[in-house]
């Protein structure tokens, strides 16, 4: 519909210019809807509502669902993805453990390595089209685990479930202070390493397995089980094992 538009008049100028004719309104609106035709596809394709379930498979078809938001369930590794229109985007939610394979072109992950799923992570891939994808995103729903504090017992041992579903990539151990000793204060925390302290017939220190549940930990058999620099004098110490706990943390590298 074609629309006039009266310039307004400014005091102290010459009077309004005429009525100036616009163009017609809906063919400026074609026009337009025309030229944005191709990015609003694109925006379609990542805006989808909707929800399904998939079970895994070798070849997982999230894009067959129609839908932006798919939860897989199973524990089948996933090597690939169905083909669908590149520029598509899924919001992905992984019910419990399974493996993503890494491949250079057709499933392509962070830091280029396979991923082990837990239960509740969440990721964002893209496709490219001809089957092949990316994860744009890859976020845990837990990747760190703090044990509460142990009791040290020479020569006992402490299996301790993580829960990370995977071997964790590092660990943390600390000896925390309960009642002072060695000029350490209660609360006090104090990182140590893994391994023997002192010399073999010590008897010192402590070992740790770490597995896909647990961390496995095993303490010397010497009386004291762990030796400390004092932490005034920085004389060596050996501790009494009932004035302090062990703490052990475990976790994920992003995108691992």
């Amino acid at each position: 519909m074609p629309v006039t538009v009266v310039l307004p008049h400014v005091f102290g100028t010459d009077p309004p210019s005429p009525p100036i004719p616009l163009p017609n309104l809906d063919d400026n609106f074609n026009a337009i809807v025309a030229l944005l035709n191709p990015a609003l596809t694109k925006l379609a394709t990542f805006a989808v509502g909707g929800f399904a379930i998939v079970g895994s498979a070798t070849t997982t078809n999230i894009g067959a669902t129609g839908v932006g938001y798919v939860q897989i369930t199973g524990t089948t590794t996933i090597t690939a993805f169905d083909n669908v229109t590149a520029g598509t985007i899924i919001f992905v939610e992984f019910a419990g453990i399974l493996t993503l394979t890494q491949n250079i072109t057709s499933l392509i992950l962070p830091n280029a390595a396979n991923i082990v799923t837990g239960a509740g992570d969440t990721a964002i891939f893209v496709s490219e089209g001809s089957g092949n994808w990316r994860c744009l995103s890859y976020n845990r729903a837990k990747s760190f685990f703090a044990s509460t504090a142990q009791t040290i017992t020479a020569a006992g041992q402490l299996v301790i479930a993580h829960g990370l579903g995977q071997i964790p990539d590092y660990i943390v151990v600390e000896l925390r202070n309960v009642t002072p000793e060695a000029n350490y204060t209660a609360g006090q925390q104090v990182q140590i390493a893994p391994g023997p302290m002192g010399t073999s017939a010590s008897n010192l220190g402590l070992s740790l397995i770490k597995d896909v549940t647990n961390l496995t930990l095993r303490f010397g058999s010497g009386a004291a089980v762990f030796h400390l620099p004092d932490a005034t004098t920085g004389a060596d110490t050996a501790l009494t094992p009932a004035n302090w706990t062990v703490v052990v943390k475990a976790g994920l590298f992003p995108g691992h």
